[in-house]
């Protein structure tokens, strides 16, 4: 089990060798572009948040206005039941 191990150990050495050696190897340009890359991915990032607050302020208005409709398709109904109901008195009134 130690050599196993010793072995992980020397493998992980190597590979943070690696990517030091990588790293430090890398141009001015390199390192440039890859700051201009992340720049321009947290303008798109800030682009997607303002379209999702957006998204999300239209969702909420439109929620509002169907519980409002359903408050008065509720009314409606209850008008509509007390219509019939005196519309049934009348017509026994007229018998």
């Amino acid at each position: 089990m130690p050599r196993r191990a010793s072995l992980i150990v020397f493998l992980g050495l190597v590979t943070a060798l690696v990517f030091v050696t990588g790293i430090s190897t890398g141009t001015a340009q390199e390192v440039q572009e890859t700051r201009d890359e992340v720049a321009s991915a947290q303008d798109r990032l800030a682009d997607i948040r303002m379209e999702v607050s957006a998204a999300q302020a239209a969702y909420n208005n439109s929620l509002y206005e169907m519980n409002q409709l359903n408050g008065q398709i509720a009314q409606a109904t209850e008008d509509l039941n007390a219509a019939k109901e005196r519309l049934a008195a009348a017509q026994a009134d007229l018998e």
